[in-house]
């Protein structure tokens, strides 16, 4: 019996457990310092992958720079919606301005992932990773998110 429980231990700790985007450290001041809980990225395909789903955080890289991990928020849910939907829907809670939007949209007709979040946190200790993060993140385990952040 305790042999099944240790496996199933081990089972949630290589689950994926959260996802690192970067974001350009010009804009990393204001995700702590405004209630706004919205944050979206444009991926290379208009879908939600199984792994991403199953994530529980999104943490922020800091690239420009900084090259560190600066905090996290708990994803409540993950949408893919245009950029009317998103602005009639999110307006007042987004991170990026109307113009900014626009501008990060560059003319794509596709939906970015929309990640709306909740109890944001800036880490007192910024974490720096022996790995680069490309625009399209990177998705890590539990076991791996104990031992950067806790």
């Amino acid at each position: 019996m305790a042999n099944t429980s240790l496996e199933s231990e081990a089972s949630i700790m290589n689950e994926i457990y959260a996802i690192i985007y970067p974001i350009p450290k010009r804009f990393t001041s204001r995700l702590f310092d405004s209630p706004r809980l919205v944050f979206l990225k444009y991926t290379p395909h208009e879908t939600i992958s199984n792994n991403l789903k199953d994530c529980k955080k999104l943490l922020f890289y800091e690239s420009h720079g900084g090259k560190k991990v600066i905090g996290e928020g708990k994803i409540e849910r993950i949408e893919l919606l245009n950029l009317e939907e998103l602005l009639k829907k999110y307006e007042d809670d987004l991170f990026l301005t109307e113009e900014e939007l626009y501008s990060y949209s560059d003319g794509r007709e596709k939906k970015p992932l929309v990640f709306i979040l909740k109890n944001l946190k800036e880490f007192n200790k910024k974490v720096k990773l022996n790995e680069r993060i490309t625009m399209g993140g990177k998705l890590i385990t539990k076991e791996k998110y104990n031992k950067l952040f806790c």
